[in-house]
């Protein structure tokens, strides 16, 4: 894969069902206890968000604050490299994984079915299919059909860790961006990201992060970033590969991501920022067929804080390209043929926000998109219409004391063809040191993608003769009709610290979808062809439900962390991808000490990945994967090793094998070794 344009020149857990007796754990005499400094001497601070674009919030003044933000920079030290490895551990998530060597790749969503986890701001729901199941066989010669047009995961949006240095889900919201934002847009922080619409600074302290990390299967991920100010400006610049072999039904994934971003001056009383991004990514099946990805954007953004006031504009061209390519080995008259979804598009998005007195404040925000949507197979466009859409918001904040506010907001979404609603979100949230939480009660829709609208009826056809001949057919269809689903009800987060070593958050959703839609997978046999169709299809009205508990305890050298989730709805609604079990349990325990009077600070960790039964198209019984892993913190370069799938479980992974009646494998036992150094310029 080459990377092209401008950019291009960019240089554990120990299962926990009881409780463990830590009065029989203490390190011998001659093992001193290891605690990180108070402060990451190499990492630099990030701004918080802006006071002028919310109700005021003060900070609180405890040591250890009742939800922290996930800390990127340390969980980099330990191996941590996806979204997928930072999440899974602290929030309920359903982790759709692909069976694939590396850091865990695959999709990331609520369990109830409210939709995909993404980075704020790092979405685009319109240009993919929505809650499509996965599919792939190698014994039927289809390898992973129409993986690029089905995978939902973070890396189809360009996500890098490598950019973050930070991970927070804030208790106060700017802007009703959609349903369940609370619990599915953590606020990404780092040189990358602006801390929050109303603030686009960057650090002004030089720094290089290098990253390097090897394993089994012949993963490899490398990154750098680099970040400096000259002449008054500030650059930041990042650059990162990842390779790794699969299991069938995949053969091999390799990405490339260059991101740019830099400070033009001000202009106005605005500070003015560009940004850049070229990514592209491959996933190459087990029979000779590929899914390729190409994101690529040029972004100009403007910023402005003042005393009574704030705003902030983005204005952005860029294009997002999804290609499936038929393996040349295929029987069939399709044999090496293409098929492609493209999205140019131009969009441009603002906010404003006003206070009104001590408590009061008013926000007001606006986007609006042109999109060619251009789909082709082989070199002739099927369809090339353009669309619009626009949304339009209108909020108040209100501080109800130093710890607490309230917020109301309502917005208006239109999209050319379709008629617009009305979203709707009511929140009360406190902020207190050792309590903080949020509950939302709102009606908000999502839109079908234009995927789910306009696909086209496309079938192929595959003929093998091993073990026996057999002829198949694959077909998959979108629907013109489909109507936006309706979320309705309540969401909640609750953090809370009983005492200074033990943090506990609750979070939960309880929720009627209307007009719930996507992509459902039916297969028989007719005149001794098997049929397997993928169809976009409404799948009726319900109530979905899911409830969470994270805990973080610490005593002396031990340190254990996990997340636990149930859910409920009817097996007919959403989700379906990957068929989640009804509920899981993440859990680690780490043992942090030091050697050699201070000269070795290790930290050995156990992680238990456990989930229930799988009964919808994927059936698989409960099963439980253990992990292993070293790691050595010297502050500025911290090394690992990690060791995957201990006792060898090759759980099921996302896509559904109709030969073996049930899920692709995972990789099984695997090893994996790495480095983060963190630089100061």
């Amino acid at each position: 894969m080459r990377a092209e344009g401008a950019l291009k020149g960019l240089a554990a857990a120990v299962w926990i069902f009881c409780a463990i007796p830590l009065s029989a754990v203490s390190p011998p005499p001659t093992i001193r206890v290891w605690r990180p400094a108070p402060a990451d001497t190499s990492r630099a601070s990030v701004a918080g968000p802006a006071a002028s674009a919310r109700a005021p919030l003060p900070t609180s003044t405890a040591k250890v604050p009742a939800a922290p933000p996930i800390d990127v920079v340390q969980a980099r030290k330990i191996g941590s490299a996806s979204l997928e490895d930072l999440l899974r551990l602290r929030r309920p998530v359903w982790l759709g994984a692909l069976p694939l060597f590396g850091p865990t790749q695959g999709s990331l969503a609520l369990p109830d079915g409210g939709g995909p986890i993404r980075l704020d701001g790092w979405s685009n729901e319109a240009e993919r299919a929505t809650d499509e199941p996965l599919l792939g066989s190698v014994a039927l010669g289809w390898g992973a059909p129409w993986l690029a047009f089905s995978l939902d995961d973070p890396r189809a949006d360009a996500t890098e860790t490598l950019d973050l240095d930070q991970v927070t889900f804030p208790s106060d919201r700017a802007v009703l961006g959609g349903p369940g934002e609370t619990l599915t847009r953590p606020v990404p922080k780092g040189p990358f990201f602006a801390p929050s619409p109303s603030d686009t600074a960057m650090s002004r302290r030089s720094r290089t992060t290098l990253v390097f990390r090897k394993g089994d299967g012949d993963a490899q991920l490398t990154g750098a970033r680099f970040q400096t100010s000259l002449f008054r400006r500030d650059f930041y610049a990042s650059y990162s590969r990842n390779q790794a072999n699969g299991m069938a039904p995949l053969a091999s994934a390799l990405s490339a991501r260059y991101a740019l971003r830099a400070s033009l001056g001000r202009a106005a009383e605005h500070r003015i920022d560009v940004e850049g991004l070229l990514y592209e990514r491959s996933i190459k099946d087990s029979v000779g067929g590929e899914s390729e990805w190409d994101r690529r954007h040029l972004a100009v953004l403007a910023a402005r804080e003042g005393t009574r006031s704030s705003d902030a504009f983005r204005v952005r061209i860029g294009t997002a390209k999804e290609t499936r390519i038929v393996s040349p080995d295929a029987s069939g008259d399709d044999a090496g043929s293409r098929e492609r979804w493209e999205f140019p598009t131009i969009d441009a998005e603002g906010s404003v926000s006003v206070r009104s007195g001590s408590a009061l404040t008013w926000i007001a925000s606006g986007k609006a998109a042109s999109r060619k949507i251009v789909f082709r197979v082989d070199s002739s466009p099927a369809l090339k219409p353009r669309r619009e859409d626009a949304r339009l918001g209108l909020g108040a904040r209100y501080a109800l004391g130093p710890d607490a506010g309230a917020g109301i907001d309502a917005a208006y979404d239109m999209r050319e063809t379709q008629p617009g609603f009305w979203d709707a979100r009511a929140s009360v949230w406190t902020g207190a040191a050792r309590l903080r939480g949020r509950l939302d009660l709102e009606s908000a829709d999502q839109r079908p993608s234009w995927v789910d609208l306009l696909t086209p009826p496309v079938t192929h056809s595959y003929f093998v003769i091993d073990p026996v001949p057999l002829l198949t057919d694959i077909s998959r269809s979108g629907d013109p009709g489909l109507r936006p689903r309706r979320l309705t009800g309540a969401i909640t987060s609750v953090a809370f610290m009983p005492e200074e070593r033990l943090r506990l958050e609750f979070s939960a959703s309880y929720r009627r979808v209307t007009d719930d839609f996507g992509w459902d997978v039916s297969a028989d046999t007719a005149g001794g062809i098997y049929h397997v169709s993928s169809v976009a299809r409404t799948r009726g009205s319900g109530w979905l439900s899911h409830a969470g508990l994270a805990w973080e305890f610490r005593r002396g050298a031990i340190r254990t962390r996990g997340v636990g989730w149930v859910r409920g709805g009817s097996d007919s609604l959403s989700p379906r991808s990957g068929s989640p079990p009804r509920l899981a349990m993440d859990a680690a325990v780490d043992l942090r000490v030091i050697l050699f009077h201070g000269d070795l600070p290790l930290r050995f960790g156990v992680e238990s990945h456990a989930r229930g039964p799988r009964k919808g198209l994927i059936r698989e019984p409960a099963v439980a994967t253990w992990d292993g892993s070293l790691s050595a913190d010297f502050g500025p370069l911290g090394g690992f090793v990690r060791l995957h799938d201990l006792f060898d479980r090759a759980a099921g992974s996302a896509i559904w094998d109709p030969a073996v009646s049930g899920p692709a494998p995972m990789p099984g036992r695997n090893f994996q070794v790495g480095v983060a150094w963190n630089l100061l310029d």
